[in-house]
């Protein structure tokens, strides 16, 4: 039997007090929402179309604006659609995956700044070995043990959340 006192929306309420703030910023979010998405597939794009895939900053790089997209397009769109709605709320179950979902993508993008970073430390510090140490041997297997152990991270996060409720 369910408990009757378990949560089962989130009403937002305090967000936005005045209606014209709110209609500013449902005009405003999506052109900001475009160029985020215009600028990270125009990267995209021209990494793929290049023979530049072939290095390991590019390789990260394209990695990041992928991470970038999906991460924009979890949370911009519910903000959108809310702000033209007349009642806000969003279900217990839409929000942990949500939540879930943004904390996995920004985990993994995380990752592959620190991947990025470690590829340029190697590039400075040892030029002359930087083809052996980075190449799609490391990095393949890197990035998926990165996303996975995120993962693991986040789904233990969210089900200890779903536990407490």
């Amino acid at each position: 039997m369910e408990n009757p006192n378990n949560v089962t929306e989130f009403v937002f309420i305090g967000l936005w007090g005045n209606k014209k703030i709110e209609l500013l910023f449902f005009s405003l979010f999506p052109f900001c929402y475009l160029a985020i998405l215009m600028g990270n597939f125009s990267i995209l794009l021209t990494i793929i179309c290049s023979h530049l895939m072939q290095q390991p900053m590019y390789y990260f790089l394209c990695h990041h604006a992928l991470m970038d997209v999906s991460y924009t397009s979890t949370v911009v769109p519910k903000l959108i659609r809310e702000l033209a709605a007349a009642r806000k709320n969003i279900s217990y179950n839409n929000c942990m995956t949500q939540l879930f979902t943004a904390h996995l993508l920004v985990g993994v993008e995380m990752s592959i700044l620190v991947s990025m970073a470690f590829d340029h430390y190697i590039a400075i510090v040892k030029p002359l070995h930087y083809m052996v140490i980075m190449n799609r041997h490391v990095d393949h297997p890197g990035l998926g043990c990165q996303f996975l152990a995120f993962y693991c991270f986040t789904s233990h996060g969210t089900q200890i959340t779903f536990l407490w409720s």
